[in-house]
C-alpha cells in the first residue's frame, strides 16, 4: 500500500514515506467505514471457510503434512493477518499507516510472502506431478535424470522463497526511516512482481502439459 505525495519543499517533487500511506483519508467518512467493514467481512468468512476445511481434515483424518493441509494452513495465517490489519482502521487509520518496523513486515510484508508461497507450492505441487510421470519410463538413465531435477527445483524453490522474504525483509526496513530510499523500494517491486509472474507462467505451462498428457 504505497503513497506518494507532493514534497514540502517542491511542488513537482514526490517522496515515498511510512506517513504518506494515508489515502483513506483522503476519502469520505461513510466511504472509508464502508470499504473497512467490506473487506474484514470479506477475510473474516475467508477465514472461517478455511478454518472449517482445516478442521474436516483432521476430523477425516487425513494426512496432517501434506500440500492440502500446508495450502490451507498458508491461506489460513494470511487472512488472519488481514483481519488484523483492517481492524486498525476502526480507530486509528494513521496508526495502521505508521506502524513500527517489526508489525509494519508482520501485517504488510509478510501477507505478500505468503501469498508467492501459497502459490509457488501449487506450482511444486505441479511439476511433481509432471516429474513422477517422467520417472516412469523405463529407461534408468531416463528416470535418473528426472529424479535430479526432482532434487534441484526443490533448491530453486527454496531459493525463490528466501529471495521474496529478504527482498520484502529489506524493503520493510527501509521504507519505515524517514527518509528512505526509493531505489530499495522499487527494486522490492520488481522482484516481487518478477517472482510472482515467473510463478504464474510455470503454473499454466505445468497445469496444460498435464492436462494434455492425461487427454492423449
Amino acid at each position: 500500500m504505497d503513497l506518494v505525495r507532493n514534497s514540502p519543499t517542491s511542488s513537482s517533487a514526490r517522496t515515498v514515506t511510512p506517513m504518506n500511506i494515508v489515502p483513506a483519508t483522503d476519502l469520505p467518512a461513510g466511504v472509508h467505514l464502508g470499504l473497512t467493514v467490506f473487506f474484514t467481512v470479506l477475510y473474516t468468512m475467508l477465514f472461517v471457510t478455511i478454518f472449517i476445511q482445516m478442521f474436516r481434515l483432521l476430523y477425516y483424518q487425513h494426512k496432517l503434512f501434506s500440500y492440502q493441509s500446508v495450502f490451507l494452513f498458508l491461506c489460513l495465517v494470511w487472512a488472519a493477518l488481514r483481519i488484523d490489519l483492517f481492524t486498525f482502521y476502526y480507530q486509528n487509520v494513521k496508526l495502521a499507516n505508521s506502524l513500527p518496523r517489526g508489525w509494519y513486515f508482520i501485517l504488510y510484508a509478510l501477507p505478500v510472502c505468503l501469498q508467492y508461497v501459497t502459490l509457488s507450492l501449487l506450482v511444486l505441487y505441479f511439476c511433481r506431478v509432471w516429474l513422477k510421470a517422467k520417472e516412469r519410463a523405463e529407461d534408468p538413465r531416463v528416470r535418473q535424470r528426472y529424479q535430479k531435477a526432482r532434487t534441484l527445483l526443490y533448491v530453486v524453490w527454496v531459493f525463490l522463497i528466501l529471495l521474496m522474504f529478504a527482498a520484502n525483509l529489506i524493503s520493510s526496513l527501509e521504507y519505515t526511516k524517514e527518509k528512505p530510499d526509493t531505489q530499495i523500494i522499487h527494486f522490492r517491486v520488481a522482484i516481487t512482481e518478477g517472482l510472482f509472474l515467473l510463478n504464474a507462467f510455470a503454473l499454466g505451462g505445468f497445469v496444460m502439459t498435464i492436462y494434455k498428457t492425461t487427454s492423449a
